[in-house]
């Protein structure tokens, strides 16, 4: 993957659509990865927790909901905690 998003990698019109609709994904990317590469891992290095980390994890978790994730994916399998250890710090107390 690709570490210039917003711009697209061969998916346009629509820039990120690979990460949503790629069902050949859901083998080695849980949704929270896909959801860091969308957009938490931006606001984690730029530092914009404050501004965005809160409504970053509403909709995350409204994702889950929506879909019957509960943090796990559709293979079953738990996604990792939401620790600074993996790369998710805006899930995490500061």
């Amino acid at each position: 993957m690709g570490s210039d998003y917003p711009f697209p990698l061969g998916e346009v019109p629509v820039a990120g659509q690979m990460l949503v609709e790629e069902e050949e994904l859901d083998g080695f990317l849980s949704w929270d990865e896909r959801a860091m590469m969308l957009a938490g891992s931006t606001i984690n290095f730029l530092g914009l927790q404050d501004t965005f980390g809160g409504v970053f994890i509403e909709r995350l978790e409204k994702f889950r909901r929506v879909n019957g994730l509960d943090r796990k994916g559709e293979n079953g399998v738990a996604t990792p905690p939401m620790t600074e250890n993996t790369g998710v710090s805006i899930l995490s107390p500061r």
